[in-house]
């Protein structure tokens, strides 16, 4: 039987969508983005033992300065109200990070993976100019 995450590289294959294969739970797609120009790397993380959970997270596209840690924690609390499915937070080293988490089922995890990658960067990509506003501001 194929793990969820072979399922997942097979779609991917199938639909000639590039992917980096990072271990044997983890693999990174890289997706262009409107605002954020250097595009998005979305790393897709499999539950262990083959178990149907999944967690996306995006990371790296913005960065907090040490004197705009308040500005950059209301965006993300602000842009965690606006956006159901994905949770913003600034990391240890001052990234703001997207997350998500989804359970799969095995008959259209590629479907569901690449949908939810595709929801991450639109959110991000639309989240993207209120962290830079709190940045710039």
């Amino acid at each position: 039987m194929a793990t969820y995450k072979e399922a997942f590289i097979e779609f991917l294959q199938k639909e000639n969508l590039k992917y980096q294969d990072i271990d044997e739970r983890a693999l990174r797609i890289s997706w262009d983005a409107e605002n954020v120009a250097s595009g998005l790397d979305i790393l897709v993380i499999f539950d262990r033992d083959n178990h149907n959970g999944v967690h996306f997270m995006c990371g790296g596209f913005c960065k907090a300065p040490e004197n705009k840690l308040a500005a950059i924690l209301m965006a993300c609390n602000a842009a965690n109200k606006q956006y159901r499915w994905i949770k913003f937070y600034i990391s240890d080293n001052q990234d703001i990070m997207a997350e998500d988490d989804a359970i799969l089922d095995m008959a259209n995890v590629g479907e569901e993976c690449i949908e939810l990658v595709a929801r991450m960067v639109r959110v991000v990509d639309e989240a993207y100019p209120s962290f830079m506003r709190a940045i710039y501001a």
